[in-house]
């Protein structure tokens, strides 16, 4: 509402612009195509733009230093930090922008002395991971790549996997947790905005350093929110389970997504056979 020009009556086109299956990016503000008087004004000229102004300087560009130094100014005053703390700071920019500028609050905190007393062990396994998944996308990718004997596209934005030219993959990491109980769980979530085919869901062990195994989950039983998995599950789902991705391999390479559709291959029982 503090930035969408609508508000004052203008309609604006070509903000952002993407590939198909591809996160969409902002254009340039000149590559904008801007409609002034479309609509009916509800806010005054002079009021939106004095808005934009704070906006403006609220997000302006600081050096490393700025920010260190705001966050040391900032735990001299509150004597602890955390992301909401940081949030509700006027004087520095939202906890986001600082977690991606030096990767990670845990890294920041670190830089400028301050240790939190809560365990955090959980967000370096889930930084960890993260840096993982390229390689183990990589691997995916090569692994599937060394049985037929050519290369795989994959999108370097999404990192969707293109199989047969129609059959679109997404490749996820599900760490592991360990309950107060004593119990294992593990979260799949699916990259829905991306709308893959298939989600193969790489399973870690408890120790969350190696693979245990994969899920191979199609889009058509499994697409939103995400799915909890325990070590033992129904028989349905543990019929996606797999130890290898061999199975996805000859798939993939064997039946083209046509004739697959065509003969009925993508239905429940194929998957689960």
């Amino acid at each position: 509402m503090l930035t969408n020009e609508k508000y004052v009556g203008n309609n604006l086109f070509n903000r952002t612009s993407g590939k198909m299956k591809s996160r969409a990016k902002p254009n340039p503000e000149s590559e904008w195509v801007r409609k002034e008087h479309a609509f009916e004004p509800v806010v005054d000229m002079e009021r939106f733009y004095t808005v934009q102004g704070i906006y403006r300087e609220r997000n302006k560009k600081t050096t490393d230093e700025e920010l260190l130094q705001g966050l040391r100014d900032l735990y001299a005053i509150q004597g602890r930090l955390s992301a909401l703390i940081i949030d509700e700071a006027d004087f520095l920019p939202p906890s986001s922008l600082i977690s991606n500028r030096f990767g990670g609050l845990l890294r920041v905190y670190q830089m400028i002395g301050y240790t939190p007393k809560r365990d955090y062990q959980y967000v370096a396994i889930n930084q960890r991971l993260r840096s993982l998944h390229a390689e183990i996308v990589a691997d995916v990718v090569r692994d599937i790549e060394n049985l037929c004997g050519r290369r795989i596209p994959m999108d370097p934005e999404s990192c969707l996997l293109e199989l047969n030219h129609n059959l679109f993959i997404s490749v996820v990491i599900s760490r592991c947790f360990t309950t107060p109980s004593g119990t294992r769980r593990w979260k799949i979530r699916f990259d829905s905005g991306l709308r893959p085919d298939i989600t193969v869901a790489v399973r870690m062990d408890v120790r969350n350093e190696a693979f245990q195994d994969y899920y191979i989950l199609p889009a058509l039983e499994f697409s939103d929110g995400q799915l909890k998995l325990s070590e033992e599950n129904a028989g349905f789902l543990d019929g996606f389970r797999t130890d290898t991705l061999d199975y996805l391999l000859k798939l993939s390479i064997n039946i083209s997504l046509d004739k697959a559709v065509h003969h009925g291959a993508w239905g429940r029982s194929a998957y689960s056979h």
